[in-house]
């Protein structure tokens, strides 16, 4: 979705003053996978009253009176996202194992999530079908052929397993959307492909060499060391996960990225604005792809 930072003189009321404000709303080009920022801004006050680290949603204008198209404010918070892991090993302020642990309790608290329906209704409808079934139906509302991604779906297949726990899920749980200042971690940010499914997803995805950006020895996220996330998720779990079908899931991660990466390509191609992220994101399809190849090759050597 857009997103902007926005700063407001408010006169009177609990936000009396100026402030500092981001603006959510639709793109003009939007992905299917986006529940939109009206669910998005009810999820995120689900979120809260959970405990969970998350920007505090204000306002909403779900009929578009304000921009044309529904929209919502949140409150700014300090930091940065983490999308390039490898600045950590200079970082000062960097105590990756602590940092790592509480990542892992965030996770973990997000699936302790309890879903009633009407919560249920807030969620992508993807929730209702398997992970690979729903790439599948992705696959096919693109206008070409792609055989790699046609067999890795099909070898997801051969081993996918029921999943014992479904809970709600970030969808898109990775380091460019968790916010750090300095030392403290201050918030987990876009939510906008929330699901119910397997947490192993959501983990698989964080943990997916595609989102270490080249720090490949750091396998959480390429931020720190996977015992260290596995210890701060069982810290807060309330259910417990099977780590070992976790590289089942992070190839999982991988076909889904690649998928959305020939998406971005098309978005490309109808996106007025010609955002020169949506192209390179394209660009990136066919390694990803050969990736998904080599993953799997070295699943089956185990």
């Amino acid at each position: 979705m857009e997103t902007q930072l926005v700063s407001i003189f408010f006169e009177g009321g609990r936000l009396d003053g100026s402030i500092d404000l981001v603006l959510r709303m639709e793109d003009c080009t939007r992905l299917s996978q986006s529940i939109g920022p009206v669910k998005e801004y009810e999820i995120l006050e689900l979120a809260q009253s959970n405990n969970v680290l998350v920007p505090e949603p204000l306002f909403v204008d779900d009929t578009g009176t304000i921009f044309n198209k529904p929209s919502f404010f949140m409150k700014y918070i300090s930091g940065a996202a983490t999308s390039q892991p490898k600045s950590w090993d200079h970082d000062p302020y960097n105590e990756t194992p602590s940092l790592t642990q509480k990542i892992g309790g965030q996770l973990a608290k997000i699936h302790s999530i309890t879903l009633d329906r009407r919560k249920l209704d807030l969620l992508h409808p993807r929730s209702q079908v398997a992970s690979t079934d729903y790439f599948s139906q992705q696959l096919d509302q693109l206008p070409t052929s792609l055989p790699t991604i046609e067999w890795a779906i099909r070898w997801l297949k051969k081993y996918q397993q029921k999943p014992i726990h479904k809970t709600l899920c970030h969808g898109d749980f990775r380091n460019g959307n968790i916010m750090r200042d300095n030392k403290i971690l201050t918030g987990i940010i876009d939510w906008e492909f929330a699901y119910q499914g397997d947490p192993l997803e959501d983990l698989g995805w964080f943990c997916a060499r595609c989102w270490r950006l080249g720090n490949d020895e750091k396998k959480a996220g390429g931020i720190g060391d996977l015992e260290d996330l596995i210890k701060g998720y069982e810290k807060e779990a309330k259910m417990k996960v099977d780590w070992s079908m976790l590289p089942y899931w992070e190839i999982n991660a991988t076909v889904h990225w690649a998928i959305i990466a020939h998406q971005q390509g098309f978005r490309y191609s109808n996106d007025p604005k010609k955002n020169l992220e949506l192209a390179l994101t394209a660009v990136k399809a066919v390694e990803i792809e050969s990736d998904i190849l080599d993953q799997i090759h070295k699943f089956e050597c185990q």
